[in-house]
């Protein structure tokens, strides 16, 4: 049995994204090609990185804002990156109390239970940029994005974070989901409770089954894999070598 068959990784946000298209999806994760990051993916990169890091500072600190910290802070970063942090800089404060977490790891097995050190046994994970607790039983998840379109909260993201989190913490009867575009200084959310877990965790099994008929093909060699091209090809790095259809993909006639 070839190690493509062996071990599907878990569903995360990520793979989901990257489901959209069968050659990326087994060529990366199936396949396991090493692959460079694209301007997209490596800007988003930094600013998470830095957003986590100054409301880490926040909350140790105890202060609802921090200019100098933030300023010395982008000063690391990109022009890229630092073109989107700057609209950031003077529309966001933060109360430490209710921060969490920043980069809140969380790893379910099948049956939606939270593990630790799961050495391949997770069938489900995800990284949320930002958890705030409102009371003991309301949460806030906050998703950074440096998407230059602004979308509706009506993404695979906006329901897997909800549920990863209502799993990790029983106590929890509301979570509210926000996109932050902060190139706009906008954002989008939506409201799931308690009482949409059963329907959010067959959303999640139905696309973990997906993920692994995905994963097989590598296996089996059944047939020529497929690409699609969608807004998923914006950080794609098979878009300028390797993508089979490359030549009538309009995306590859796009920068990031």
């Amino acid at each position: 049995m070839s190690d493509a068959s062996k071990n599907v990784p878990p569903l995360s946000q990520s793979r989901y994204g990257d489901m959209a298209c069968e050659t990326l999806y087994v060529h990366k994760h199936s396949l396991y090609e090493r692959m460079a990051e694209s301007e997209a993916a490596a800007r988003g990169i930094e600013i998470h990185e830095t957003l986590a890091t100054y409301i880490n500072h926040l909350v140790e600190t105890r202060r609802s804002t921090d200019l100098a910290v933030f300023d010395s802070l982008m000063k690391g970063v990109g022009s890229d990156a630092r073109e989107v942090l700057e609209r950031f800089r003077d529309n966001h404060a933060f109360d430490p109390e209710q921060i969490l977490a920043t980069e809140l790891h969380i790893e379910l097995d099948q049956d939606f239970r939270p593990i630790e050190h799961s050495e391949g046994s997770a069938e489900y994970e995800g990284t949320l940029d930002l958890v705030r607790l409102h009371s003991l039983t309301e949460a806030e998840i906050d998703d950074w994005k440096s998407y230059y379109q602004i979308i509706d909260a009506d993404t695979f993201q906006s329901k897997f974070d909800p549920l990863l989190l209502m799993c990790l913490n029983p106590s929890l009867q509301k979570v509210k989901f926000v996109l932050e575009f902060v190139r706009y200084g906008a954002s989008r959310g939506v409201e799931y409770t308690r009482k949409d877990l059963p329907w959010l965790k067959e959303l999640a099994r139905r696309e973990r089954a997906r993920q692994r008929q995905l994963h097989g093909l590598a296996v089996s060699g059944e047939r020529d894999l497929k690409a699609f091209p969608g807004r998923h090809c914006t950080w794609c790095p098979l878009l300028l070598n390797g993508c089979p259809v490359a030549k009538t993909n309009p995306y590859s006639q796009m920068t990031c």
